[in-house]
């Protein structure tokens, strides 16, 4: 278990001053983050420009400066998620050959549905797995026991 978790390290990324994770959707790799990781929220409606929904340096490899640009397709304050996609590749070539070139090499998170008192783990800002449990709450809300000790200020967008 410890060789395919420490597979996996590189798949948590740096978004700003927190985290996020790689995941990948039919060809697309995407970045799942906090919303609360993001500098600002998009405006709520399909005739944005598409300059309205990007964040420059944004991304970069844990440990690294973000340098990244990226687009957001989705979030839910609420919840408080966010997916981040390439740049648009017609209006930020540069941008989107970046972003492609800090994903391709990346492995992903497979995303599924957790069990109750199944093991979860978190990568803690040591680059080191805390393994805890998941306990539900009600049919939509979930815990991590001990998230006081395990759960640190930086962690934000790669805790599940």
């Amino acid at each position: 278990m410890n060789d395919k978790l420490d597979s996996l390290k590189s798949a948590i990324i740096k978004v700003r001053d927190a985290r996020g994770f790689v995941i990948k959707h039919d060809h697309e790799r995407l970045v799942i983050t906090s919303g609360h990781c993001l500098p600002f929220i998009p405006p709520c409606h399909r005739s944005r420009y598409v300059e309205e929904a990007m964040y420059h340096d944004l991304l970069g490899k844990i440990g690294d400066a973000p340098s990244v640009s990226v687009l957001c397709i989705f979030i839910n304050p609420i919840d408080d998620i966010a997916v981040l996609s390439s740049p648009d590749e017609q209006s930020y070539f540069e941008e989107a050959e970046e972003y492609w070139e800090l994903m391709d090499n990346l492995p992903v998170i497979q995303i599924g549905v957790i069990e109750i008192n199944q093991p979860v783990w978190l990568l803690d800002l040591d680059q080191e797995w805390r393994q805890s449990t998941v306990k539900f709450l009600t049919d939509k809300d979930v815990a991590i026991e001990n998230k006081s000790e395990l759960i640190k200020r930086g962690m934000s967008g790669s805790r599940y």
